[in-house]
């Protein structure tokens, strides 16, 4: 290993030693979850009454909604495939992916990356659901599962995937990012963490709501569900990547609903 390989490491764990301990709490049955919404929209079984009534109400304020978490869900492989494939990138960070659609919506991310490169990629889940991180656990080999929430506390999230779920942070890295930034207070300072900490040639995928009428509408009944949301422009997510030092893609445009841009850490994109 050269000398500099390291400093992405170092970077890591000087901000981990000034980032301030995470209190979390979770009231897994009281309202409905995020996952299990999630779930419901992709087709899954893993849902309850209180999950599916708010997936109707959503629904009908924003009729697209299911549409949205597919073709957001399609995004993540189509990312995979692109970081594995083409880029080169062996490590893969998935923030709140939810439950396993292996047997339902279809295959989960570690399969995807398995069969553009057999089993020499790293795939790390990031899950803040505990019942969801659960379930995923049990089908998820060869990828690893860790409860973490990177919205609340990116820079232990990421340090834990390096402690324990084997991603080396001197290599570069694809971090799914499908609701982190939209659910997040401060978005900027979880792309400011990510920019700092990352290495060189890594590529993240950004998601949000589109700012639309139907999903601002849907956001204001998400939030009486205890499960907020942030619709966002395309120009919008740029400029978020853009201000924390990431070099977002140049093209714009909603993909069936859902805002979706790439950035690479340290390069402009082709």
């Amino acid at each position: 290993m050269e000398a500099g390989d390291g400093e992405s490491r170092v970077r890591l764990e000087k901000a981990l030693a000034a980032a301030p301990p995470w209190a979390g709490s979770w009231d897994a049955f009281a309202w409905p979850s995020r996952a299990r919404v999630r779930d419901v929209l992709l087709g899954g079984k893993d849902h309850y009454a209180v999950d599916r009534q708010a997936v109707a109400e959503l629904a009908d304020a924003w009729p697209q909604i299911a549409q949205a978490a597919a073709s957001l869900r399609a995004a993540l492989h189509a990312t995979v495939a692109l970081a594995v494939g083409e880029l080169g990138i062996r490590q893969v960070l998935v923030t709140d992916y939810g439950y396993p659609t292996a047997h339902t919506s279809g295959p989960d991310l570690h399969t995807t990356a398995q069969r553009v490169n057999g089993d020499a990629v790293t795939v790390v889940y990031l899950e803040p659901d505990p019942i969801a991180a659960a379930h995923l656990r049990a089908g998820a080999h060869p990828g690893t599962v860790l409860r973490a929430d990177i919205a609340a506390d990116p820079v232990r999230a990421v340090a834990l995937a390096a402690d324990e779920g084997g991603y080396d942070p001197a290599l570069p890295v694809c971090v799914l990012l499908p609701e982190a930034l939209s659910r997040a207070g401060d978005p900027a300072r979880i792309l400011r963490t990510l920019a700092r900490v990352l290495a060189p040639g890594s590529l993240l995928l950004a998601a949000a709501p589109p700012d639309l009428p139907p999903a601002r509408h849907a956001a204001a009944l998400a939030a009486r569900h205890h499960m907020p949301f942030h619709t966002r422009t395309h120009d919008q997510l740029r400029a978020l990547l853009h201000g924390a030092g990431l070099r977002p893609s140049p093209g714009t445009g909603h993909d069936q609903g859902a805002c979706l841009v790439t950035a690479l850490v340290g390069g402009e994109h082709g």
